[in-house]
């Protein structure tokens, strides 16, 4: 018992029967073998996969998923390490199926996405698939929801957030008379009389 816990998947007792000893040992070396072609075919598609202990700790990781979490996930900023232990531990308690992915924030700024795909045979760990989280700008989700252009939801972007129509130029490299250019067209296709109303509709989409 202490063995198996420690680690070990396999034992014979003696007297030894040479006969069992090469079956067991052809059957775990064919484990391997599989384990070691699913891992350098996820290392060759460039995927994010991992397998998590339910401590926290990383098992193993592909190339990719080393790029992104780090080796011992130290890649992960504190409050994103925390929040992927709790992940692990409501994983290993639910179905796979019924996990939510997680976002994850890295030290260098960015988010990750984590997403379970399944337990291992070995140890129950956590499999699961990261890649980075592609965040949609604000403008172009102004733009697809309001059927502006994609200057006009940058424009309308900053406008939600507060800014003035010099510093909207400043930070679009427009001159301010043509972002007054943008914002009454805005303002037309929207259907709304001023800045304020334009912001609130602005601010109801990115919520939304």
């Amino acid at each position: 018992m202490k063995g198996l816990q420690a680690g070990g998947v396999d034992y014979i007792s003696k007297p030894i029967n040479p006969e069992e000893l090469v079956a067991r040992l052809s059957i775990h070396m064919a484990n391997a073998q599989m384990v070691s072609e699913a891992r350098r075919a996820l290392d060759a598609g460039g995927r994010g996969v991992v397998a998590l202990k339910r401590q926290g700790r990383v098992s193993w990781a592909s190339p990719r998923a080393v790029e992104l979490l780090g080796v011992d996930l130290s890649l992960l900023d504190r409050d994103g390490a925390d929040a992927l232990r709790a992940w692990i531990e409501q994983v290993a308690e639910e179905p796979v199926s019924a996990a939510a992915p997680i976002d994850l924030t890295r030290v260098a700024g960015g988010l990750v996405e984590m997403r379970a795909i399944g337990r291992s045979g070995v140890g129950d760990d956590v499999l699961a698939r990261v890649a980075p989280k592609v965040v949609e700008a604000p403008g172009a989700i102004l733009s697809a929801a309001l059927g502006l252009s994609g200057r006009e939801g940058e424009v309308l972007g900053w406008l939600a957030n507060g800014k003035s129509n010099k510093d909207i130029a400043a930070i679009l490299d427009l001159s301010p008379r043509t972002v007054t250019k943008h914002l009454e067209v805005i303002f037309q296709k929207m259907g709304v009389e001023n800045r304020t109303a334009a912001a609130v509709v602005a601010l109801r989409c990115l919520m939304m």
